[in-house]
């Protein structure tokens, strides 16, 4: 009848039941696909909510932690400790580059001492470990000082020994005269020391010594200033006198200047201090103080101070000298106290009454300083023994003539002295100390 045919598709040829069946089937497998990815999001959900907790936190103020409780002794203790094991096993060694013509000193602290500094912070670690370099220093110098003293006492028993026998043989003492008597130990107090006026003369003494004390500490805790220099600000005022401006100049110094400040209360205060209160005791000391830490007041007047850096240069101010008296200044560029003499140095140079003088100065730069410590060599000094004041005659040294410390007065003393002339007599004795 002219109708066009269409081919059936397999589902429409599959009875009806069957074919629903089939087009149930996907649905199912979707349905329980839904059902297996659905508890998938509860993790997602406790996720969020534990995302949420934290920021509700800073809604609540934190408790502070305390601190914990540190024992300053405890803690200084150990300190010491750790400077004392960093002191026993620093290895030093030295090279040596003829090219460059350097000698160089390296410390090396971690072969031995590696893991005890990884225990201190790393802003505490380069002090500590000069601090310990310090104090090696300080106590080989001790030790050298205890070994000279030791040679000084034997070489006196020695030339006892011999005074005593050389007397025997000529006759004058006895074998019993001369033998060890043992000592008395006893005190004897003289009868005038027990009398009522020299009682009530002690206890004067003793009621000033305690009112000073109590007046130097009082301006120690409220200048913060050292207990020792407070000590000798009565000593140091006698010394001004009625100069104005020396006193005003003081006065300045000890409680403006910051740079000076921070010399006495840094951490080599305690081996400084000596040093410059041998200065502060003599007006000149106390005007080289002052110029060095202000400039703008100086002299502007040069001075006769040769420089020397180098055995060459040290031979030359020798030669130079000829028979004139030549003194020599040997300071380290590294210690404030040298520094500070060094211009009180110079200053006393340009004084009239020291014109028969020459004047050098030789300042070592630091450990590594190889060129200024082979001049040390050549004075036969030790670098530890620094500052030390040395006097020549005709390149000859007079040994019982050297100076160590900054004892300014004492140094001008033994400057008049040599300036006027010595005699063979004077040159062998030394320098009789002030009060002897």
């Amino acid at each position: 009848d002219g109708a066009s045919f269409c081919p059936r598709s397999h589902s429409s040829l599959m009875p009806p039941k069957r074919a629903a069946s089939k087009a149930a089937a996907p649905a199912a497998k979707a349905q329980k696909v839904v059902e297996k990815e659905a508890p998938a999001a509860k993790p997602a959900a406790a996720k969020s909510k534990a995302a949420a907790k934290p920021a509700a936190k800073p809604k609540a103020a934190p408790k502070k932690a305390k601190a914990p409780s540190v024992d300053v002794k405890e803690f200084g203790e150990v300190l010491l400790e750790v400077c004392k094991v960093l002191m026993s096993v620093c290895e030093t060694s030295q090279h040596e580059d003829e090219d460059q013509q350097t000698i160089s000193t390296h410390e090396d602290f971690s072969a031995h001492g590696g893991d005890i500094l990884a225990l201190l912070p790393e802003d505490a670690r380069l002090p500590m470990m000069k601090l310990a370099l310090f104090w090696r220093d300080e106590v080989e110098r001790e030790i050298d000082m205890s070994n000279d003293f030791s040679d000084l006492e034997s070489d006196d028993e020695d030339e006892d020994e011999e005074d005593e026998a050389a007397a025997e043989e000529a006759g004058i003492i006895t074998k019993e005269e001369g033998g060890e008597e043992e000592e008395d130990l006893e005190l004897r107090i003289g009868d005038e020391a027990r009398g009522a006026a020299a009682l009530r003369r002690a206890e004067q003494l003793i009621a000033t010594a305690q009112r000073e004390g109590r007046a130097a500490s009082g301006l120690a805790t409220e200048h913060e200033l050292p207990f020792a220099l407070c000590v000798a600000l009565p000593s140091i005022r006698a010394v001004i006198g009625g100069d104005s401006e020396l006193a005003s100049g003081l006065t300045k110094l000890l409680l403006q200047n910051d740079e000076f400040r921070a010399v006495l209360s840094g951490p080599a205060a305690e081996v400084a201090l000596p040093s410059i209160l041998g200065m502060l005791r003599s007006q000149a000391g106390l005007r080289g103080v002052l110029e060095y830490f202000y400039p703008e007041v100086a002299t502007p007047r040069g001075h006769r101070v040769r420089a020397v850096s180098t055995v060459g240069e040290w031979k030359a101010a020798v030669e130079a000298a000829g028979d004139r008296p030549l003194v020599a200044l040997l300071g380290r560029a590294d210690d404030p106290p040298s520094r500070m003499l060094v211009a009180v140095y110079n200053k006393l140079s340009t004084d009239p009454a020291y014109a028969p003088l020459d004047f050098a100065a030789v300042s070592v730069g630091g450990a590594d300083d190889g060129m200024a410590l082979r001049v040390l060599d050549e004075a036969f000094v030790h670098v530890n023994a620094l500052p030390l004041f040395c006097f020549y005659d005709a390149g000859i040294e007079h040994r019982r003539w050297r100076l160590a410390g900054a004892d300014v007065a004492e140094l001008q003393r033994r400057l008049a002295r040599v300036a006027a002339g010595l005699s063979q007599a004077e040159i062998d004795e030394g320098p009789a100390v002030e009060g002897e």
